[in-house]
């Protein structure tokens, strides 16, 4: 147990929450800002009533803009923490810092299959001390779970796709993992396209037969099995076909603005004041009671100012602002506590910078193998993250679910640069010995 890789990314990841839980202060802080604050009620609310609400106070009025997978998996961490007598935020932070040490413990199986046992040993070791999973760690927000569960899919595809006569339990494994990470973050829904598509084109046999069909066949069945029950309560509570939830709309505004300027793509609290204060003037205008219908014709009408915004702006000013929300997007991103913030954020960048130059060394490692275009899926999910976000509003943790499997070509950049040393020592000692 004590040589598995997980043991040591666990112990790794234990030593890194006390630093940031106890040393930095931040094992017991309310949740004031951001997503938290109704993360947090509608797990309260579903603990203690059975709803999805967000509402404080009765009517406990369904909630329709939020995807139910977070505060799901929130109120069974409450539900734990309440009968361990463990302070609830407390056991949130501890159980996402797990998640913290399994996705590198994901990562090294998926450098596994790609790499080398050193590269994956490095790959994972990277991960389970990379700055912005840690920093989100200890905040409620979705991205610890959404980085477990995109990692989680991206090695199952590859084992599948590698090894075509595995089992069927992994197939179904794939279909459930793709459906949990489209209950957190519903903007992942596609990636089942990208899975059914590698798992059609690594079968064997010929185009129509059976064994081609039958595990990108039991995947999507698994998906629509385990997605419908939700649209349908959706419809229930709308009278609308309501996939997982209605935030596109917001984020389609969200991103209007940044195209035009109005806010920034740094999403200040500035940006979120006058982003919230925009929503609530659409909002009044709509004469809907409150409540989920009222929701939905509040998302609509979002969706309609942003193609309005949208409208206005020329081709070549959308295009312009392009690098600047990529950039953006894939900032560090390392959600540092308070008391530590100049000296977190200097550790992060230094991380980010070493990271980047180490992942540029090990693409041109694989490049030259001409193995570039088989690591397609160490990639793919940046890109898909990357287009995704031309259209929706940016962030910069909204990058964190690629950068594990981004993190394997730091790996094999920083393993290719230790062989690389250790072969002109052994040179330099050889001429020294025979001078």
């Amino acid at each position: 147990m004590l040589t598995s890789p997980l043991a040591w990314y666990l112990a790794l990841v234990a030593l890194e929450a006390v630093v940031i839980l106890v040393a930095l202060g931040v094992d017991n802080v309310r949740i004031t800002t951001g997503d938290g604050p109704e993360f947090d009620r509608l797990a309260h609310n579903l603990l203690s009533h059975g709803v999805y609400s967000t509402a404080s106070s009765p009517p406990l009025l369904e909630n329709i803009t939020r995807a139910p997978g977070y505060p799901i998996l929130l109120m069974i961490f409450y539900f734990v923490a309440t009968h361990l007598g463990i302070a609830q935020t407390l056991m949130v932070s501890l159980c996402q810092f797990a998640m913290v040490a399994v996705t590198g413990w994901l990562v090294y199986k998926l450098a596994q299959e790609l790499a080398d046992e050193l590269t994956a040993r490095v790959a994972g070791l990277l991960t389970a001390s990379y700055l912005p999973l840690l920093g989100v760690a200890w905040n409620h927000l979705t991205e610890s779970t959404t980085c477990v569960l995109t990692t989680l899919v991206v090695a199952l595809l590859v084992r599948l796709v590698r090894r075509p006569g595995t089992s069927l339990v992994p197939v179904f494994g794939l279909g459930l993992a793709v459906a949990a990470l489209t209950y957190v973050r519903p903007d992942f829904a596609p990636v089942l396209a990208i899975v059914v598509i590698a798992l059609f084109f690594s079968g064997a046999g010929a185009i129509w037969s059976r064994q081609r069909w039958v595990r990108p066949g039991i995947v999507l069945a698994v998906f629509v099995v385990a997605v419908v029950p939700w649209t349908i309560r959706n419809y229930d509570v709308t009278g609308r076909l309501v996939f997982i939830s209605a935030a596109s709309g917001a984020s389609l505004l969200a991103s209007a603005d940044q195209y035009s300027g109005k806010i920034s793509p740094a999403m200040t609290s500035t940006d979120f004041k006058v982003f919230l204060h925009q929503l609530s003037s659409i909002d009044s205008s709509i004469h809907v009671k409150p409540g989920p219908r009222g929701a939905a014709a509040a998302d609509s009408a979002f969706g309609s100012a942003a193609r309005r915004i949208f409208g206005r702006l020329s081709l070549g000013a959308i295009v312009k602002s392009i690098p600047k929300r990529e950039v953006y997007l894939w900032q560090p991103t390392v959600y540092p506590p308070a008391r530590a913030h100049a000296v977190v954020n200097a550790v992060g960048w230094a991380q980010y910078l070493i990271l980047i130059a180490l992942g540029l060394i090990g693409a041109a490692v694989r490049r030259r193998s001409r193995t570039l275009l088989r690591d397609w899926p160490l990639w793919i999910l940046a890109v898909y993250l990357s287009l995704v976000h031309l259209v929706f509003h940016v962030e910069g943790r909204y990058s964190l679910e690629a950068r594990p499997m981004l993190i394997v070509f730091a790996a094999i950049g920083a393993v290719a640069g230790g062989r690389a040393l250790h072969r002109r020592r052994k040179v330099t000692l050889t001429r020294l010995g025979t001078a």
